[in-house]
């Protein structure tokens, strides 16, 4: 099997999947690191080259700077990539400081989160184009972010895509608390154990619409929303005016939500700093010298697991995933068609079986904004029609101030000096 991992070079991303590829079951594997920063990728391919030799294991890591003739008969594409994230992101708070300080800055909603969108999804389309034209019937498994409109411009460009983003496992964190008054973190083992649940919305925006006991098969969905009542949160009161629990928490439903006092604010667009970073450097090379093992870089293990994904495509255990990324086939009906929504979904050598599940109206309004104004976003960059962002501007809710935030955008989107 072949695979591109676009994006290697990612603090967190980079060594998950490699720790992920050597935890499966996986054999005679091409994993193609991309990045243009060598620095970062060059040791990291050492180092799991040197495990692959003293594991025996088939695997190669082959180093590339760029997306051209790095596709080439590839069977999987994995995109985790964020060019110029870090400066793009101060450029965003600067200008927002300076000219609009009381907007809210988050990463998928308003002013930022649509420059953010802009960017990527005009990245997502050109690796969207190099696949089409190198490797036509390549899956291609994003993890980058914003991932509604990095999902929304390859699907809508014939990419056979699928979004992975595991933030809605931790509605199992207020689950775990209200009704059983736990107080863990992920994986949140017990709670896990106790419950199973389904989600069903759009990416950050999805809601818990089946809770049930694992032992006795009982409806927990009542009990919750009984719990919710003190309205400690944006989220628990959600689930108390709707009925249903937003299963990312309020650091993500602030970005598509209208704006309620006090939010939680963005403070940085990326994982680890610059020394961060450079200690990385020195572990892996460690690593590469036989001195640490790989598991040692998975200190910031990845949620999302595409590797796993594959596994069970080709024949490894199925999987029961929380949260995929998929365009509408009916999966969820009360979405327009073809729109790129999240739910829980089964994965096996059979395929990729999302469950059919209904999104209550109480919430379905809230998706259905989100979805309009991810289409908007992407068409402008499809089509470069500006009218096409104004308008995504225009239904953004957390952006109250329009004709100061449509300013602010066109600022940040123009090119650096």
């Amino acid at each position: 099997m072949k695979i591109a991992f676009v994006g290697a070079g990612s603090y967190v991303f980079g060594p998950s999947i490699l720790v992920q590829l050597f935890r499966s079951g996986l054999e005679a594997v091409e994993l193609r690191l991309i990045d243009p920063n060598g620095e970062a990728i060059g040791p990291l391919a050492s180092a799991a080259s040197a495990k692959a030799k003293r594991d025996r294991r088939d695997f190669t890591f082959p180093c590339f700077d760029s997306i051209e003739g790095a596709l080439d008969g590839v069977d999987a594409v994995i995109h985790s990539a964020a060019p110029g994230m870090r400066q793009d992101f101060q450029r965003s708070k600067q200008v927002l400081s300076d000219r609009y300080p009381s907007h809210l800055l988050t990463e998928f909603g308003g002013v930022n989160g649509i420059a953010y969108s802009v960017r990527q999804a005009k990245f997502t389309a050109a690796l969207s184009a190099e696949i089409l034209r190198s490797s036509p019937d390549a899956n291609l498994l994003i993890s980058a972010n914003p991932l509604p409109r990095t999902c929304t411009a390859a699907t809508r460009l014939g990419v056979d895509t699928i979004g992975f983003c595991s933030v809605a496992i931790q509605a199992l964190r207020p689950i775990g608390r209200l009704l059983f008054g736990l107080e863990e973190d992920y994986p949140f083992p017990v709670a896990a154990s106790k419950v199973r649940f389904a989600v069903a919305g759009t990416n950050h925006l999805s809601w818990v619409v089946e809770l049930v006991d694992r032992s006795s098969g009982e409806d927990l969905l009542p009990a919750l929303r009984s719990a919710s009542l003190n309205l400690r949160s944006k989220s628990q009161r959600y689930l108390a005016s709707t009925g249903f629990l937003p299963a990312a928490g309020d650091g993500h439903i602030s970005d598509f939500l209208p704006v309620e006092g006090d939010e939680p604010l963005l403070e940085s667009s990326s994982h680890g700093s610059g020394a961060d970073r450079a200690r990385r450097i020195e572990v892996v090379r460690d690593v590469a010298a036989g001195k640490l093992e790989l598991e040692v870089l998975d200190e910031h293990p990845s949620w999302e697991a595409p590797i796993a994904f594959l596994w069970a495509l080709n024949g490894g255990p199925p999987q029961e995933i929380v949260s995929l990324n998929l365009a509408n086939r009916g999966q969820i009906p009360e979405v327009p068609m073809g729109v790129v929504v999240e739910t829980t979904c089964s994965v096996s050598s059979e395929g990729v079986v999302p469950r059919v599940l209904n999104l209550p109206a109480a919430v379905s309004k809230h998706n259905l904004l989100a979805a309009e104004i991810t289409e908007a976003i992407v068409d402008s960059v499809l089509s470069g029609d500006e009218d096409a962002l104004r308008h995504a501007v225009d239904l953004d809710p957390t952006i109250e101030d329009k004709d100061l935030g449509w300013s602010c955008l066109r600022e940040i989107l123009q090119p650096a000096d």
